[in-house]
């Protein structure tokens, strides 16, 4: 039988997107969980196919530096519930879920990113990019300013959190039908559809149009409501 590290090593990426550099940071995020947090390393060994979200990018909406988004699930054709990784040139791995850790491992090299991507590199590039960005309103620190509601929610998943919360700001949210205007808030997985945002700190949240209730996933990749 496989070890978790030999199974975890070997994802099966689909689609025509290929990020080297990046693919070498996740097998190094998966040794750091082997070797660090077994636990989180034996959930991670369920979800061995791996889809890259199109090329690494900035997020404007974000105001997330440029990265390599990647998409986990059980099964190939990436549909149910996984976990997302945003893998950044510096070493940085960001699961989408609270409980799996963030962790800075071996950084890209300049050959590996072209001369162009490298000056990501540069921290004091990437700081100025996100002035930047928030200067010119690319950033919606309205909505990025909500995310204590995850933490309530969580303290409260013993007795009500799959119960819907109401709240006078979920009841004035927009229908499904005015979702551009979610655009600045949140962004669009596009291998699922989900519309999701990042909280401050670092977990990530989902919208559901259609109740417009917010989400996220436990640990059990069950789905809590907010």
């Amino acid at each position: 039988m496989k070890s978790t590290w030999a199974r975890l090593k070997n994802f099966t990426y689909k689609g025509k997107t290929r990020v080297p550099w990046a693919e070498r940071c996740i097998n190094d995020y998966s040794s750091s969980l082997v070797e660090e947090f077994p636990d989180h390393a034996r959930q991670l060994e369920k979800t061995p196919y791996a889809k890259f979200n199109g090329s690494p990018h900035a997020t404007e909406t974000t105001n997330d530096p440029w990265h390599a988004s990647v998409t986990l699930r059980k099964k190939d054709d990436f549909k149910g519930s996984g976990l997302s990784l945003h893998v950044y040139p510096d070493g940085t791995v960001r699961p989408s879920k609270a409980e799996f850790p963030v962790i800075k491992v071996t950084p890209a090299t300049k050959e590996e990113l072209g001369e162009h991507d490298a000056r990501w590199l540069d921290p004091e590039f990437e700081r100025a990019w996100q002035e930047s960005n928030k200067a010119n309103d690319g950033f919606d620190t309205a909505g990025s300013s909500k995310g204590k509601g995850k933490a309530k929610a969580q303290s409260s998943s013993g007795s009500s959190s799959k119960q819907h919360k109401s709240s006078q700001k979920n009841r004035d949210a927009p229908s499904s039908s005015k979702q551009e205007r979610y655009l600045p808030q949140y962004t669009s997985d596009p291998d699922t559809g989900e519309w999701y945002r990042y909280t401050e700190d670092g977990s990530v949240v989902y919208w559901d149009p259609d109740s417009q209730h917010e989400y996220y996933y436990d640990d059990q990749g069950q789905v809590i409501w907010l």
